[in-house]
């Protein structure tokens, strides 16, 4: 207190008694410890840099100060008031420095009076000069912020490795939830209020951009949630250094088909058709994707138009068939008995348990009817199955033939029956050396599915004349006819 009371009558005396420029007044401390004290004016009477000089402590406000500068106060206004002197633009600052090394080194509190902003500045120019914001110093530090010379900030590290980089335990539940380390919060009281995290590129300035990608509220009118890609690119998913899921930036989606090059195995409107690839101009592929083990995913297995897949089993790829190779086909069964015979008609013959019609001569006729089905591929060829026996007790020799014949017509609903012109298609029994008496036989006929006189069409009313070219094979027996059977691809699920 008696140190505060000698500055104040110093400061008295010389401004009631100011002294020459470059002169001092001091006092010589005494006995009680009151350390030397320097006050110096300029010639005018104002005091000048380093005008008082303290060697010890000073207190402001209380008798004994624990440090070289101690204020009491209070608590009303600021305690310590630094502005600029000369004009409004004047900054004003507080500086932390090493003797010696003001301009270099230490930390700067200033204040920009031109542009209205704060500052903390760290002035060593390197790497090193990091600046740290602690907690709990009086015990074990905590660094709660970290700034890097190199511009990196942590949060709970004293070294970031990244622009931003948090450490931290999560906090366990916030609200209703577990939170985790970052939370980012919409002041609002609404679930409908937005939150989100924003990427973009930068200007020319350094400034955002363009908007890169979107993670956050949908809008503010509902709950949902969004992940956007604001470039035309895709987004990917995966596990394990692999991706598994895609976005493509065209609106396809990809799953576990990485060496897929086309545009994804589900495309909207045409799922689950696909590209197949490069230089596929059409959806004409089928792509399925399988696991053949927990390690091994993302094969996949391709098929053509009309061809049917076919499991291979447990952890075995899957495979495409063409139907007309062994794949599924189905029947139309045309009875003799619901046969329209012609003028002359083939003669009912029963042996067994069998009954049919016996066919001589070339004019014995016999008709059927049936609708192209609609599970038909409409890609292959129908074939016709002649169901026959030839005459008790006069096989089928070796070398002789026995020629059967189909005269067709395809007509759709609102067309004449006998449109266009018709088409006749054969199919021919060759007898063998070890041919049996009443053998039963199977002979094919094709049905042309594209002819340019009569091609078939879903649904059409295909009306078929059958009868034996007598005159162009060599047996001289009747061929009796039981059955035939229209064979075709079907593109329907077996049953059972």
């Amino acid at each position: 207190m008696r140190k505060l009371i000698l500055i104040i009558a110093l400061l008295l005396i010389s401004t009631l008694y100011p002294q020459p420029e470059g002169s001092a007044v001091s006092s010589q401390g005494s006995s009680d410890n009151i350390a030397n004290t320097l006050v110096r004016r300029d010639a005018n009477g104002d005091f000048v840099a380093g005008s008082i000089i303290i060697e010890d402590s000073l207190g402001i406000g209380l008798p004994d100060p624990i440090s070289q500068l101690h204020i009491e106060s209070d608590g009303v206004g600021a305690q310590i008031t630094v502005t600029g002197k000369t004009d409004d633009t004047a900054d004003a600052a507080i500086l932390l420095s090493a003797k010696g090394a003001t301009n270099v080194q230490g930390v700067k509190l200033w204040y920009d009076r031109n542009t209205a902003y704060g500052y903390i500045d760290n002035l060593y120019n390197n790497n090193a000069g990091n600046i740290y914001i602690r907690t709990k110093t009086a015990g074990t530090p905590i660094i709660a912020l970290t700034i890097l010379g190199t511009g990196n900030v942590g949060i709970g590290t004293a070294s970031p490795s990244s622009i931003f980089h948090i450490k931290a335990s999560i906090p366990g539940l916030v609200g209703s939830h577990q939170a985790g380390q970052l939370i980012i919060q919409n002041p609002a009281d609404d679930v409908n209020a937005n939150a989100a995290i924003t990427a973009y590129e930068s200007d020319g300035s350094g400034d955002p951009d363009q908007q890169l990608w979107y993670l956050g509220s949908h809008s503010g009118s509902n709950e949902n949630i969004a992940l956007l890609n604001r470039r035309n690119a895709n987004i990917h998913f995966g596990t394990n250094d692999i991706t598994r899921f895609s976005i493509l930036a065209g609106g396809g989606i990809d799953i576990l088909t990485n060496n897929i090059t086309g545009s994804g195995l589900w495309q909207a409107g045409i799922i689950p058709f696909s590209k197949g690839g490069t230089g596929f101009s059409n959806w004409t592929e089928f792509l399925i994707p399988y696991a053949s083990s927990i390690t091994s995913i993302g094969q996949i297995a391709i098929g053509a138009s009309g061809q049917v897949l076919t499991s291979g089993g447990a952890g075995v790829a899957p495979s495409f068939q063409n139907v007309a190779a062994g794949g599924y086909s189905r029947h139309i069964e045309l009875q003799v008995g619901s046969a329209v015979v012609g003028g002359t008609a083939p003669s009912p013959t029963t042996v067994g348990t069998f009954r049919g019609l016996g066919f001589s001569a070339d004019n014995e006729v016999a008709n059927f009817i049936f609708d192209v089905p609609t599970d038909w591929d409409g890609v292959s060829d129908m074939v016709a199955h002649v169901h026959w026996y030839p005459t008790s007790g006069d096989a089928v020799a070796n070398g002789e033939t026995v020629k059967w014949d189909i005269t067709y017509r395809s007509i759709a609903e609102g067309e004449a029956v006998d449109n266009g012109s018709s088409v006749t298609t054969s199919g021919t029994l060759t007898g063998g050396v070890s041919e049996t008496d009443k053998e039963l036989y199977y002979t094919e006929i094709i049905i042309d599915y594209d002819h340019a006189d009569q091609p078939l069409t879903f649904e059409d009313c295909v009306g078929i004349q059958f009868d034996r070219d007598v005159a162009g094979d060599s047996y001289s027996g009747a061929g009796i006819v039981t059955m035939l059977h229209i064979e075709y691809n079907s593109i329907a699920l077996p049953e059972g």
